[in-house]
C-alpha cells in the first residue's frame, strides 16, 4: 500500500474538495471563466527535477467544473480527452474507454492502448466534474 503520511493536502473551499499530493510536488491553481464551456478550476501538480525546475513529464492536471444535472457521458463529450482531439490516426493515440465505480461514484477511465497507461479519469461527484489528466 502507498504510504501517504508525509503528503500535503490541497484544499479548495469554493469547489468543496481536497486532494493529497506528494510533499515534493508543487501546485498551481487557476480559475478559468469563459475559456471553457463552463467556468473551471484547473490545478496542476508537478514534480520538480533535481535542479528544482518543473518537470512536466511528471505533471498531473486536475480540472473541476460545476455540472448540475449533467451525465458523465455528457461531460466526456464537453471535455474530450487530449488523445481524442487529434485528427491524426496513429497507433500511439488509440484509446480504450472503460466505465467503473470509484468510492461509490460513476467514473470513466481513458487508457492509452499502446502503453497501457491511464491518460484521463472523469468522475462526477456532488454535481462537479473532476477530470484528471496525466
Amino acid at each position: 500500500m502507498l504510504d501517504t503520511s508525509d503528503w500535503q493536502t490541497y484544499h479548495n473551499d469554493s469547489h468543496g474538495f481536497e486532494i493529497k499530493y506528494p510533499s515534493n510536488f508543487v501546485f498551481k491553481d487557476t480559475d478559468y471563466d469563459g475559456y471553457f464551456e463552463r467556468p473551471m478550476l484547473v490545478v496542476i501538480f508537478s514534480e520538480p527535477n533535481d535542479s528544482g525546475l518543473i518537470d512536466h513529464t511528471h505533471s498531473y492536471e486536475m480540472s473541476v467544473a460545476s455540472m448540475p444535472g449533467m451525465l458523465l457521458e455528457d461531460a466526456l463529450q464537453a471535455y474530450p480527452p487530449e488523445s481524442q482531439k487529434s485528427t491524426i490516426n496513429d497507433e500511439s493515440n488509440l484509446t480504450q474507454v472503460s466505465e467503473l465505480r470509484i468510492l461509490g461514484e460513476d467514473a470513466i477511465v481513458i487508457k492509452n492502448v499502446s502503453n497501457d497507461q491511464i491518460s484521463s479519469l472523469y468522475i462526477l461527484h456532488n454535481n462537479f466534474l473532476f477530470l484528471i489528466d496525466n
